[in-house]
């Protein structure tokens, strides 16, 4: 009895959504150019080989420009929100033909106040971010507002949520209850924990002693393991009693000086940048650990140019992006900084309303 060959397609949430969405699309274009550029974007999504993370891998993926990246990744956020978590498999697969088009006609909804009229902003003290460099703002002002569940969320505000936390940490409530209005005051602050979100990509594949947990365990942060797809640290409030969770409006980005400069070099920077603000948390903090390898030494030759590009590329972030820039001098500084943060988010919610 011969041998039959079995071959087995691993199929993935995200990848299969960019498919079925650029399916719907590209039949409902009369336009036979147009017809012909999502086709050839649907049919690189269908090569891809594995999942796809979002505008900067679908960048990645040849003959998909800027537009076609933009709506998919517009359209993935909306089904997000409109699931208040990451659609699984099975969901996409209950999606019939035609229904996915909704996704790239439709814009993501605002967030407005939960009464008939304006709400009043309620004025925040500024949160100083502990820091060490020259180029990170000490404060930063926010305000808060009250707010209805799932798709209208505070946007700005020190200890809040942002518009669609799932996006960012899936699964940080499990409570389904999302029709009323989440109430937090500082006199409830022994109901309620902060605690520190670690992309779990930031453990896997580094070497123990570089490992970021192994230095918050010592210094005893209260942290936990997660995926993220945006960002590398970010911190929630959480109710001890139900589990129900808020995203704080911190997150930050790390990356070795290495990282930064081949971010750079490939220009990988400007996305990367991208979807931190497209991520809606109002406070971005990028955390650069080490120096240039030839920090010091003149700037004519090539690895001065090295360090002359990532330093002017961090005032860029800065200035033009207004990210708060966060110099370690390595993974232990980085745990330090990000305990210093933790301690001071938990003094905060004895001072502060969370509407």
């Amino acid at each position: 009895m011969g041998k039959r060959q079995l071959t087995i397609r691993r199929e993935y949430p995200q990848k299969m959504f960019y498919e079925k969405i650029l399916q719907d699309w590209k039949e409902s274009i009369e336009d036979r150019n147009q017809r012909v550029t999502v086709n050839n974007a649907h049919q690189s999504i269908k090569r891809y080989p594995i999942e796809i993370n979002g505008f900067a891998d679908l960048k990645n993926i040849k003959g998909i420009g800027n537009n076609i990246a933009t709506k998919l990744d517009n359209a993935w956020q909306l089904i997000c929100c409109q699931y208040q978590m990451v659609p699984t498999l099975v969901e996409i697969k209950q999606l019939k033909k035609g229904e996915f088009l909704q996704f790239v006609q439709n814009k993501k909804s605002r967030a407005v106040p939960v009464s008939s009229g304006q709400a009043a902003p309620i004025p925040i003290a500024p949160f100083e971010v502990p820091s060490t460099s020259s180029t990170a703002p000490s404060t930063s002002t926010a305000i808060s507002m009250a707010v209805r569940l799932p798709d209208m969320f505070p946007s700005n505000s020190s200890v809040g949520l942002t518009r669609n936390p799932s996006v960012i940490a899936r699964n940080l409530s499990q409570n389904s209850d999302v029709d009323e209005v989440i109430r937090y005051l500082p006199h409830d602050h022994s109901k309620v924990e902060v605690c520190l979100i670690v992309d779990n990509r930031e453990k896997s594949g580094m070497l123990k002693k570089k490992d970021v947990s192994v230095f918050l365990d010592k210094l005893k942060t209260r942290y936990e393991l997660r995926s993220l797809s945006v960002g590398d640290y970010l911190w929630v409030l959480r109710w001890k009693d139900t589990g129900r969770e808020m995203v704080m409006d911190y997150i930050c980005e790390r990356k070795t000086w290495d990282d930064l400069w081949q971010s750079i070099r490939k220009g990988r920077f400007d996305d990367q940048k991208q979807r931190l603000r497209n991520c809606e948390v109002d406070n971005i903090v990028l955390i650069v650990e080490g120096t240039c390898p030839t920090f010091g030494r003149s700037a004519d030759g090539p690895k001065g140019t090295q360090e002359l590009a990532v330093e002017q590329a961090l005032a860029s972030a800065n200035v033009g992006s207004n990210f708060m820039v966060q110099r370690t001098a390595n993974i232990e500084g980085t745990a330090k900084f990000l305990d210093t943060v933790t301690n001071r988010l938990m003094n905060r919610i004895q001072h502060d309303n969370v509407l």
